[in-house]
C-alpha cells in the first residue's frame, strides 16, 4: 500500500497513519502479511518484501491523477519494473465527470480547497525563510482544462509581489495578475486508463466503480 506525503513535514504523520492502516489490515486479515516499505514513488522501487507472484501493491486516493503524461508512465513504469509476474497492482482513479461538478468541488463554496492550495505560501514562507510573501496576496484559481481532463489549480498574485528567500538568497518577483500552476489533478476514462497499464505489462483483471462512476478501482496483474 502505497500513501502519498506532499511536504516533508507531512512525512511523519503519513508513516503513523500507514502504521496504523498496516496493524488494523494485518489485524483483519490473519492469513495476510503486511510489510511496511517507506521509499519515495518519485524513486526506483527497491527490492519488494514478499514472495514474487504472490504480492499486492495498492496505491489509492486518486494519487494517479497528481502525475501529467510523462511523470505517469514514468511511474506505471517503476511500478511494473518492481513487479514479478503474476504479483497484482491495485489502482485507484478519479473519472471524468462533468466540468460544472468538479469546479465546485475544486472551488468550494467554503473555500477549503482556496485555503489549501494557498497554504503553499505559508510553506515557501517557513521553509525558504521567505520575506515579502503573504498569503493575502494570493488568489485560488481552479479551471476544467479539457485537452488534458485535467483540473488545474492556480494561485493568482492580487498584486506585484517581491520576494527574498534567505534560504535561498534569491529574489522573485510576480507581477500582479500573474499566475502560478501549484496542482493538477486528472481524471481518467476507464478504457484509456486500462490501455496505460497495458502498455506497461499490467493486464486489467476487473475494474470496480462507485453507483455513479465517479471513481474507480482497477486490479491488474503482472504479465
Amino acid at each position: 500500500m502505497i500513501f502519498n506525503a506532499r511536504f516533508p513535514s507531512n512525512i511523519a504523520a503519513c508513516v503513523c497513519l500507514a502504521t496504523c492502516w498496516m496493524q488494523a489490515i494485518a489485524a483483519d486479515y490473519p492469513t495476510l502479511t503486511v510489510e511496511p516499505v517507506v521509499a519515495d514513488f518519485n524513486e526506483p522501487f527497491a527490492d519488494l518484501p514478499g514472495t514474487p507472484g504472490e504480492r499486492l501493491i495498492v496505491f489509492l486516493g486518486g494519487t494517479i491523477g497528481n502525475f501529467d503524461d510523462d511523470e505517469r508512465a514514468a511511474f506505471l513504469k517503476r511500478m511494473a519494473d518492481a513487479l514479478a509476474p503474476g504479483d497484482h497492482f491495485l489502482l485507484g482513479a478519479d473519472l471524468v465527470k462533468p466540468p460544472s461538478r468538479l469546479i465546485a468541488a475544486y472551488d468550494d463554496r467554503s473555500g477549503i480547497t482556496a485555503e489549501f492550495n494557498r497554504n503553499l505560501i505559508e510553506v515557501l514562507r517557513a521553509e525558504l525563510d521567505a520575506e515579502g510573501l503573504y498569503v493575502d496576496d494570493f488568489q485560488h484559481v481552479a479551471r476544467w482544462n479539457p485537452t488534458l481532463h485535467r483540473v488545474e489549480m492556480w494561485l493568482r498574485a492580487r498584486r506585484d509581489v517581491s520576494v527574498h528567500f534567505n534560504a535561498l538568497n534569491r529574489d522573485w518577483t510576480l507581477p500582479e495578475g500573474a499566475e502560478m500552476l501549484t496542482e493538477i489533478s486528472v481524471k481518467f476514462r476507464l478504457p484509456e486508463l486500462q490501455d496505460e497499464l497495458r502498455t506497461h505489462g499490467l493486464e486489467r483483471v476487473e475494474s470496480w466503480t462507485d453507483s455513479e462512476d465517479d471513481y474507480s478501482l482497477t486490479l491488474a496483474v503482472k504479465r
